[in-house]
């Protein structure tokens, strides 16, 4: 039994440590886009200073125009009166040159203007993406933290521990390392990648003065980025879990509250009896589970209402998620591959580490109930 412990605390350790490095490797993908988009940024910076100059430069320049011009047409009306028509010629020449010549002076004030317009959003934009960039970076070393922490708490499971259980938590924590992996690959990260390179096309059309291309660039752009930030929020609303002073109650009102304010669907909540008080570790896979279920009732099922009912008693806790959403064929989901089906499949594992049963009913058109017992 005790070589048994060891093997299974080798494994343990050698799948924490899987995780800690995609996590790590996660902030390294993180760091060289926020690294490119610092140098953008102060290249517009210093683009801007130099625009900035330069209308000021063409505003004095403006500005001395107009003035001769004012005094061209003066000395117009002044030849005119007296007849002088040699002055008049003069003075008529000098006036019509002038007025060219500020219209010319106008023109370029108007573009510099737009320039300088486009590069203010266009910081703006990129400051934004340094924000957020910052924000998942946090958040990512919070998720490290949290997997790293929770090392002991699975740990204290080989205590009396039932393996297979054990066995179960392990493939979970493996197949969370390749989620974490996979989402973060293809959501935000590619995500960022491709606005910026539409900010490269931005500064290549404007070194060649295609302007209305710069405008659609920029357009695209920010459809891009409103679109990376709310891959940002889902993905951390996905890292979501307990923090150590949460009760059970008060983490699904939580839950409640985000997922309305994320999706736009009302979650109701109901308690009956006493909640029970369990350990850390089993209270965080129970708010997984209910966490799941909720959030796929809001982001996939289209629901237009969501219930979440709790109910403690002496021998058992019950748990049901129910919403009136499109449903789904569950035999055929559980038999998808696993990318398709490891919200279903977590919460089944999750169950079984729990010592509970949990049943999904579901069918097209007919809304979705996920019924959870767990023996206290």
């Amino acid at each position: 039994m005790v070589e048994d412990k060891g093997v299974f605390l080798g494994k343990l350790q050698e799948i924490l440590d899987k995780v800690a490095q995609a996590l790590e490797d996660g902030c390294a993908e993180v760091q060289k886009i926020r690294s490119g988009t610092v140098d953008r940024l102060k290249i517009v910076r210093q683009e801007f200073e130099e625009i900035q100059s330069k209308m000021e430069v063409a505003i004095a320049e403006y500005e001395t125009t107009q003035r001769a011009y004012a005094a061209a047409r003066r000395r117009l009306v002044e030849a005119t009166k007296c007849k002088d028509e040699a002055a008049e010629w003069q003075a008529y020449h000098e006036a019509e040159y002038l007025l060219q010549q500020k219209g010319r002076l106008e023109e370029r004030e108007a573009h510099l203007r737009r320039r300088r317009d486009d590069l203010e959003r266009e910081i703006a934009r990129l400051e934004e993406v340094l924000r957020q960039s910052d924000q998942m970076l946090h958040k990512l070393e919070l998720a490290l933290q949290l997997l790293l922490s929770q090392a002991g708490d699975v740990s204290s499971l080989l205590e009396g521990a039932d393996f297979k259980a054990l066995a179960i938590a392990l493939e979970l924590i493996e197949r969370e390392r390749r989620r974490l992996t996979r989402d973060l690959h293809d959501g935000p990260i590619q995500e960022c990648a491709s606005l910026l390179l539409s900010l490269e096309l931005v500064d290549r059309f404007c070194a060649e003065g295609k302007f209305d291309e710069v405008v659609n660039c920029l357009k695209e752009a920010k459809v891009q980025l409103m679109g990376t930030m709310t891959s940002m929020r889902n993905f951390i609303q996905g890292l979501k879990t307990l923090e150590p002073e949460d009760t059970l109650e008060g983490a699904i009102r939580n839950l409640a509250r985000r997922a309305e304010t994320t999706y736009g669907v009302p979650v109701k909540v109901s308690f009956e009896g006493k909640m029970p008080s369990l350990r850390k570790i089993l209270l965080a896979h129970l708010f997984h589970i209910i966490q799941e279920a909720t959030i796929n009732a809001a982001r996939h099922a289209r629901a237009k209402e969501i219930k979440i009912m709790v109910s403690g008693g002496e021998d058992a806790l019950r748990v049901k998620v129910v919403d009136d959403g499109v449903g789904f064929d569950v035999k055929k989901a559980l038999g998808a591959a696993e990318r398709e089906a490891w919200g279903l499949r977590s919460m089944l594992d999750r169950a079984q580490i729990l010592g509970g049963e949990i049943s999904i009913e579901s069918a097209p058109s007919r809304g979705t109930i996920v019924t959870l017992v767990v023996p206290l």
